[in-house]
C-alpha cells in the first residue's frame, strides 16, 4: 500500500506550496473545495478545522458534492439541519496526522465517532466506497487527502430505524395537514425522505431507497404544498409497507 500511495502522491499531487497555512486556508486556496467550505461554515465547523489539531481530513471536491442528489445537498445546508450536516462533515475528519504511507489497513475512528475503512482495488485506494484521488497535502494543523465522493455516515441518534422515522413523520405531518397547514406537512415529509435516502443499506434496501429518490425528484417539480404532501405520503406508505 505504501508504494501505491507514493505513486498517487507523485502522479497527482506534485509540488503544492502550503507552508504556513491551516486546513481551511489550504482548501480556500484551491478552487476544488467551495462546497466543502460552504458546508463547514453553515455547520459552524470552520474554527474547529482551523484549530491546532492535528487533524486528517478526507476532503470531497465540488464534483464529489455534485454527485449527491441536489435536493439532498440543499436540505443538508438548511439551518434546521445543522446537526445532520455536522455529523456528515465530522465523518470526513480524523484526529491525528495520517500521511498516506501511514493510513492503516484497520479502520480509523472519525470525529463523528464512526469508523472509516480503507481498501485497495485494481491499484486504486478507497476510503469506504470513495476513491482517494490526491494525497498528503500538508497544512500547519494536519493533512488533507482528496476524495471523489461524499462519505455518508450512519445517523442512529437521528434515525433509529426506518419504521420509527416514518411513523414519527406521519404522526407529526397528519395533524398539520388536517389543520390546513399543508406547507408544514410537506416540509416534514420531505425531510423524512431526505433522512431515509441517507440510511445505510442494512436499514433500508436499495429498492426502497430508489423509490425514495424517485419521489424526491418528483417533489422538486411540484409547486403545491398539498400535492407535495400527497406525493411524499404515498412514498412513505409504500416504503413502510415494504419493511418487515
Amino acid at each position: 500500500m505504501y508504494k501505491l500511495f507514493t505513486c498517487i502522491a507523485i502522479g497527482l499531487l506534485g509540488s503544492v506550496a502550503t507552508y504556513g497555512q491551516d486546513i481551511v486556508e489550504v482548501a480556500s486556496k484551491s478552487e476544488k473545495f467551495g462546497l466543502l467550505l460552504e458546508a463547514a461554515k453553515k455547520a459552524n465547523l470552520v474554527e474547529a478545522l482551523k484549530s491546532d489539531g492535528p487533524l486528517t481530513i478526507f476532503a470531497p471536491t465540488d464534483e464529489a458534492f455534485a454527485k449527491l442528489p441536489k435536493k439532498t445537498l440543499n436540505q443538508l445546508l438548511q439551518p434546521e439541519n445543522i446537526g445532520m450536516l455536522q455529523t456528515v462533515l465530522k465523518y470526513h475528519v480524523v484526529s491525528g496526522r495520517f500521511k498516506s504511507n501511514n493510513l492503516p489497513i484497520l479502520p480509523l475512528t472519525t470525529l463523528a465517532d464512526q469508523d472509516v475503512n480503507f481498501s485497495v482495488s485494481n491499484e486504486t485506494v478507497f476510503i469506504n466506497k470513495s476513491k482517494i484521488t490526491q494525497v498528503d497535502i500538508e497544512a500547519t494543523n494536519g493533512i488533507v487527502h482528496v476524495i471523489d465522493s461524499v462519505l455518508i455516515p450512519e445517523l442512529p441518534s437521528i434515525m433509529p430505524t426506518a419504521k420509527a422515522l416514518i411513523s414519527k413523520s406521519i404522526s407529526m405531518g397528519v395533524p398539520q395537514f388536517n389543520h390546513g397547514n399543508h406547507t408544514a406537512c410537506a416540509s416534514i415529509y420531505e425531510m423524512t425522505l431526505l433522512c431515509l435516502s441517507m440510511l445505510p443499506e442494512n436499514q433500508l434496501d436499495s429498492e426502497s431507497k430508489q423509490l425514495v429518490l424517485k419521489s424526491m425528484k418528483s417533489l422538486s417539480k411540484l409547486d403545491s404544498a398539498t400535492e407535495k404532501s400527497w406525493e411524499a405520503r404515498k412514498c412513505l406508505d409504500q416504503v413502510m409497507a415494504s419493511l418487515k
